[in-house]
């Protein structure tokens, strides 16, 4: 009998919310059988049925008339014509256990009597099969042919929820069998198969609102890969819970040879098979983030493209409805940036179009004054709206939050410039790749106040942190945060730009690094990540700098939303964000070759 790791660890738990402690516990352990003998698959030894069985004890299958028989082959593949077949022709049931089907794994077959074969056949309808491996013509050899087959690339399947094709298409199991790296590292595959779970994960989450059946992943990995990849862990992030594991044996897939994505053998080596399920909401409301303060004032503004058929007039008529009035400005930048208590629409020569559609339309998205609570039921409301007009964005377009600090004596907005160097490595890990320091368009539109503040003082982070604290006013702040670089160079393309102050335009602070986006989840966690930021910032003590500590970047990240966010659930989404963007450098949700470069930016 199987002992199953699992159930006698965690009962009845089935995976579904183990502590990062026991997923590390258990990780560092192998899925093994124990017990007295090898009976991975529990099938009754049919030379012992005959009588003439030479292993004795040693056999690996069972000597009893009660244990299951395996399946007849030839009674899958349309019927058996020897009247005196030992092997099982589907009449029987398998052998009650003493494990109650609650449990995360039955000790023999999962919840297959077939197991792996019989998992593929079940409801092979509506299977997603991953690359050509051989699988599919096995089901069509049993006239059970698989809902879809998609081949191609690594990353196309790694990136299968980018697939709108397979979108509503009926898909309740994916598989894909023995996924591996081109280059066959560790590392390598280990990041593949967390890209992978992301992608199976993102996929579910958009069949979950059509479909009331279980949705399943099945994946076979050699060896003890479960393990050495962090499986189990990767697939908890992703959302995922272990169903069942199993024995992979080839002998009950006729005709089935593994084969890679370049078509090479692969040699099959203790291998099992393991059924993940995609893990369902059982909150019914989301947790809340903490609400913003009455009497607070922010703006946004996001910047996008449209087609060359769909005018700045088309987009204001589309989102304006009951009191949401957008209005197009066709007058100066200077004219159209001011503030008004309309939605605006204005041009911006800075974007550059999609590849796609060279003569796009280019404009910002200028919200009014926006306030506390109510500012954000608004933007959801014309974001869900702009969702029809068709826009796009890329790596050369921003989301610009702006933050009313008129209230804010110089000391606080002392602490915020100070508690933003301080952390910027970490906000950068928040974003894609293309928003970070160093990036191109972080050169030119974004630049960083730290790396820019330490080279205009020649000094090292501790000692600007004491530069900005002995500041007496904003112009001085301002030459700090934000020092010239060159007659090229606009003084406000800086992750955190005092301009404003500056020039006594408006009195807001504004953080320009955001990607661009047109998703209101991704912009109501930024505002309030952005507002938490700077007013807690004046509430905290005076910063030190983490230049000659030891912590991680993930140490600091933690640091940031324990002293200066407070907010269990923004913390939740950045982490589960940052997670994301480990294994995808552009994001979840990247558009397909749109950009200059052909990058992705959201």
């Amino acid at each position: 009998m199987r002992n199953d790791v699992f159930s006698s660890l965690y009962g009845d738990i089935k995976g579904r919310d183990l502590s990062t402690k026991t997923l590390t516990q258990l990780q560092s352990q192998s899925l093994v059988t124990e017990g007295e003998k090898d009976t991975a698959n529990g099938y009754a030894c049919i030379h012992f049925l005959r009588g003439n069985c030479t292993f004795g004890d040693d056999c690996r299958n069972v000597h009893s008339f009660q244990a299951p028989r395996p399946p007849c082959r030839f009674h899958l593949r349309g019927g058996c014509t020897n009247d005196q077949c030992l092997y099982s022709h589907g009449e029987e049931e398998p052998v009650e256990t003493s494990i109650s089907d609650s449990t995360m794994v039955t000790p023999k077959f999962g919840k297959h009597h077939l197991g792996a074969f019989g998992w593929y056949c079940q409801d092979s309808s509506s299977l997603l099969l991953l690359g050509k491996c051989g699988i599919e013509r096995v089901l069509e050899s049993l006239q059970l042919p698989p809902k879809m087959v998609l081949g191609g690339g690594l990353m196309e399947l790694v990136h299968m929820h980018k697939n709108r094709y397979l979108v509503n298409r009926g898909i309740t199991k994916i598989a894909w069998n023995f996924p591996v790296a081109s280059s066959s590292t560790d590392e390598e595959n280990e990041k593949l198969l967390r890209g992978f779970f992301m992608s199976v994960s993102s996929f579910f989450e958009t069949e979950l609102q059509n479909t009331s059946s279980h949705l399943e992943l099945g994946i076979a990995l050699m060896g003890n890969q479960f393990s050495k990849l962090c499986a189990l862990q990767s697939a908890q992030q992703a959302g995922l819970c272990l169903e069942w594991f199993e024995e992979f044996d080839t002998d009950f897939l006729p005709r089935y040879k593994p084969r890679s994505l370049n078509g090479e053998p692969i040699q099959i080596c203790d291998a099992k098979f393991y059924v993940f399920r995609k893990r369902r909401n059982v909150i019914y409301s989301r947790p809340s983030m903490m609400e913003i303060r009455q009497g607070c004032k922010y703006g946004i503004e996001l910047e996008m493209t449209s087609a060359p058929h769909v005018s700045r007039d088309d987009i204001a008529l589309a989102l304006s409805h009951n009191n949401i009035q957008v209005i197009n400005v066709d007058g100066s930048w200077a004219e159209a940036k001011k503030a008004s208590h309309h939605w605006k629409l204005v041009g911006d020569g800075s974007i550059t179009c999609n590849v796609s559609q060279p003569f796009c339309n280019k404009f910002e998205l200028v919200s009014p004054i926006l306030h506390s609570e109510h500012g954000l039921v608004t933007t959801a409301s014309v974001l869900g709206r702009l969702s029809r007009v068709g826009v796009t964005v890329n790596r050369s377009m921003g989301f610009h939050v702006h933050v009313d600090v008129s209230q804010y004596l110089v000391s606080d907005i002392v602490k915020i410039c100070q508690q933003f160097i301080k952390y910027e490595n970490v906000i950068d890990s928040m974003l894609p790749g293309s928003r970070r320091t160093g990036s191109p368009e972080s050169n030119r539109y974004f630049n960083s106040n730290g790396q820019r503040a330490k080279e205009a003082l020649d000094m090292e982070e501790e000692d600007v942190l004491t530069a900005l604290r002995l500041c007496n006013n904003t112009h001085e702040l301002a030459d700090i945060m934000n020092p010239y670089i060159n007659s090229l160079t606009d003084r406000r393309y800086y992750k955190l730009n005092l301009q404003n102050l500056v020039t006594g335009r408006q009195s807001t602070i504004e953080f320009r690094q955001h990607s661009a986006t047109a998703s209101f989840e991704k912009v109501e966690a930024w505002v309030r990540f952005v507002v938490r930021f700077c007013e807690n910032s004046c509430s905290s003590e005076l910063p030190t700098s983490f230049v000659n500590a030891s912590q991680s970047v993930d140490e600091q990240f933690d640091d940031l939303f324990k002293s200066i966010i407070r907010d269990s659930v923004l913390y939740s989404y950045y982490k589960e964000r940052r997670h994301l963007l480990s294994v995808d450098d552009e994001g979840d949700a990247c558009c397909h070759g749109c950009v200059t470069g052909r990058g992705c930016s959201k």
